[in-house]
């Protein structure tokens, strides 16, 4: 059973003031051990110790509305119930208690948009990305949902647990950054990275990502008068990859700063507001503009037929019906601002204030930080038997569900489930900018 309000409250309290944290736990062991109701324990507890503990008692009302408000929050974006929103709860408490998001409104969204973008994270995991996120915007000022986004797009990754009776594998012990590849028939993951091996009671678990571990630390760096090319290129030499690069402009740059980013989120922010998206397969550095990919025409069709019952279908969240980017230039007294606006959403707005030298630049960007907010509007994800004929960067037209959900649906991501011989396609409906 999951705990109540007061005993969750209670917990934040003790984490977000720990000068209140002796006084909580002794009310908890008072009311254990005396039968008395945890509320009056708290109010003795507070009246021995003093005025800080007391403005603890007044703020505690306010947590507790807040946690519930949060909670209900979480639930309506998730569709979680049960175990499931136990466990989201439990992270948003987390995250909230390690002093990330102004609020836990705040804090409900950004796990609820992390849970969508990225699935099937651990509870842990699901906390650590969060905080993340939070983190990259706090630096950066870079959106919770951007960041979660553009983490999202940039590794194809795999998790194997398996038997090791023999202990081939605990001999082979891999370690962190050894390459890996996984083949299963026409199935071919290409060369990943090991990131997380352990080893438990004859089974072996093996976590592996596409990128490998050089790209991934932080760097600081600046270049002036710089084509993006020339930044997609430096980050695939870095790491050992092979630059590919489809339906782009090889914008040019004045300047360009990354401040202790790694080589993939640097890339990543500079290529999202320009509507591309960076991903890593198979010892590639792909960049690519995203309206181009999602319109292409539809390379397979999808009946109903073909599919399990589980399909679902969903609207997205963090959505914005405007964006803007402006810039005021000191030398010159020039203001520079664009504002884009997509009439088919009611969401949000965002204003991006970063240096930029033209209208057009900016009026790019703002297009950029619009699509990255609505690419996901509209999402899908369908299970068929294990098959290798999918990949994620193509378009398929659907048929036989209901009205509104046939038509053209970008692939965003394959998962293959190889233990149920089941493929799953994430899918999200293109955008026309």
């Amino acid at each position: 059973m999951g705990k109540s309000v007061v005993q969750t409250t209670i917990e934040l309290l003790g984490k977000l003031d720990p000068s209140v944290s002796k006084v909580m736990n002794q009310a908890q062991s008072m009311a254990t051990k005396t039968g008395k109701a945890i509320g009056k324990a708290l109010l003795a507890g507070f009246k021995v110790a003093g005025t800080a503990a007391v403005a603890a008692a007044a703020y505690m009302g306010k947590i507790g509305t807040e946690y519930q408000s949060a909670t209900g929050q979480i639930a309506a974006a998730t569709g979680a119930t049960g175990a499931e929103l136990e466990n989201l709860q439990g992270v948003m408490k987390n995250v909230y208690g390690n002093n990330y998001g102004e609020n836990m409104t705040e804090v409900a969204n950004a796990v609820a948009t992390v849970n969508q973008q990225m699935k099937g994270l651990s509870g842990d995991e699901l906390r650590g990305v969060t905080e993340s996120a939070f983190a990259l915007r706090d630096v950066f000022q870079y959106d919770v949902t951007e960041s979660v986004r553009a983490a999202n797009a940039l590794v194809n990754n795999f998790t194997a647990v398996f038997a090791d009776p023999l202990g081939l594998w605990a001999k082979w012990n891999p370690q962190r950054g050894d390459q890996v590849r996984l083949v299963d028939g026409d199935f071919d993951s290409g060369i990943l990275y090991v990131d997380d091996p352990r080893k438990s009671g004859g089974f072996f678990r093996l976590e592996a990502v596409s990128v490998p571990p050089v790209i991934r630390k932080p760097s600081t760096k600046v270049w002036r008068d710089v084509r993006l090319s020339q930044l997609i290129g430096d980050a695939a030499t870095k790491a050992g990859l092979t630059a590919q690069t489809y339906g782009i402009q090889d914008y040019q740059y004045s300047v360009v700063s990354q401040h202790t980013e790694t080589d993939m989120a640097f890339l990543s922010r500079i290529c999202l507001r320009e509507g591309y998206a960076v991903k890593v397969t198979n010892g590639n550095l792909v960049v690519f503009s995203e309206k181009e990919m999602e319109n292409a025409t539809p390379q397979a069709t999808v009946d109903k037929l073909q599919t399990a019952p589980e399909h679902d279908f969903s609207a997205g969240v963090g959505l914005l019906s405007s964006s803007q980017v402006r810039y005021f230039n000191i030398q010159s007294g020039r203001l520079i601002s664009q504002t884009v606006t997509d009439d088919s959403i009611t969401g949000g707005e965002t204003r991006k204030n970063e240096y930029c030298e033209t209208d057009g630049e900016a009026q790019r960007w703002a297009y950029g930080y619009l699509r990255a907010a609505n690419k996901n509007a509209k999402l899908g994800k369908i299970q068929l038997l294990q098959q290798s004929a999918y990949a994620a960067g193509s378009t398929v037209t659907l048929t036989g569900f209901d009205g509104e959900n046939n038509g053209a649906w970008f692939v965003y991501g394959v998962d293959q489930d190889a233990v149920n011989a089941r493929t799953t396609l994430l899918l999200r409906r293109p955008l026309a900018y």
